[in-house]
């Protein structure tokens, strides 16, 4: 790794403050990660989550949805607040107002309950008449979106 740095930085002033820039951030996640895991050794991870993008007008349904998924997981969030642009089927641009219901999760209740999770979100999409219905499933690290039919 150093030998890269120095590599780097014979070469080019840009590249010399590329290198820098991510030896600096090498040490900094290391110092982070190693103070993140001793105050963090007394608490349970949840490095999982789900978020579920759902139409405000079906606010009712969508807090029931958050009902099925808190009680699978131990708890969601619920909470409004942002809109959300798509087309219909005669090529118009459409707004609607979306809540989120996101949940964190253990690895081990996530993978239990992720195909239930999903379940319920078709299920209440169907009910709400919803073509699709977006989900995003993740850890910190990284994370899928998902367009479900319903």
């Amino acid at each position: 790794m150093f030998n890269q740095i120095i590599a780097a930085i014979t070469k080019k002033k840009s590249t010399f403050q590329a290198a820098m820039q991510h030896y600096l951030n090498l040490i900094l996640h290391t110092a982070m990660v190693a103070t993140m895991n001793k105050i963090t050794a007394q608490y349970q991870p949840l490095d999982y989550f789900i978020l579920v993008y759902w139409p405000q007008a079906y606010y009712s349904e969508g807090q029931a949805l958050a009902h099925d998924i808190a009680n699978l997981v131990n708890g969601a969030t619920f909470f409004n607040g942002a809109q959300g642009l798509w087309k219909n089927p005669l090529n118009e641009i459409v707004a609607d107002d979306i809540l989120f219901i996101e949940a964190f999760a253990t690895a081990e209740d996530m993978s239990q309950h992720l195909e239930t999770i999903l379940n319920r979100v078709r299920y209440w999409g169907g009910v709400c008449d919803q073509e699709a219905m977006a989900v995003k499933i993740g850890t910190m690290m990284g994370s899928r979106l998902l367009l479900m039919p319903t």
